[in-house]
């Protein structure tokens, strides 16, 4: 009970903390005026959602500071291209896997187009998530 106890203690003196999410350094009021909010998107609710589960949610405010704009630029260009190229190559697959044995032997096997559908999920899924960046709030 002592352990959980703590934790519960260890998880109120956190809520509420602002974190850039690039430098992971909390910050103070000076720096929050430059800061820019981070969009709480699907993926960020999540990961709240399985934190809050598990009894690890700390609450905190995601930021991007304003000396690590320019890392968060490059990070979410590199995520966006990631995923570009992840989807292409979902399509590549799925072609390759359902449409291709389509046109050439004339008949729809079933299991080639589920195994294709499935790693084409998997694939952006996977890649998207690896070097997920979120957006900030304009």
């Amino acid at each position: 009970m002592k352990n959980v106890k703590k934790t519960k203690e260890t998880r109120k003196k956190n809520i509420g903390k602002n974190v850039c999410i690039i430098s992971k350094k909390e910050l103070d009021t000076a720096e929050l005026k430059d800061a820019k909010k981070v969009k709480d998107d699907a993926v960020i609710k999540f990961i709240r959602k399985i934190k809050k589960k598990l009894n690890m949610e700390t609450g905190n405010n995601l930021y991007v500071s304003k000396g690590c704009i320019e890392e968060h630029t490059k990070r979410r260009k590199s995520f966006e291209k990631g995923l570009l190229i992840a989807a292409i190559l979902a399509v590549l697959i799925f072609f390759g896997l359902v449409i291709l044995p389509i046109i050439f032997t004339q008949s729809i096997n079933f299991g080639s187009i589920m195994l294709g559908i499935l790693l084409a999920i998997i694939m952006v899924v996977f890649f998207g998530l690896i070097k997920y960046t979120p957006q900030i709030e304009k």
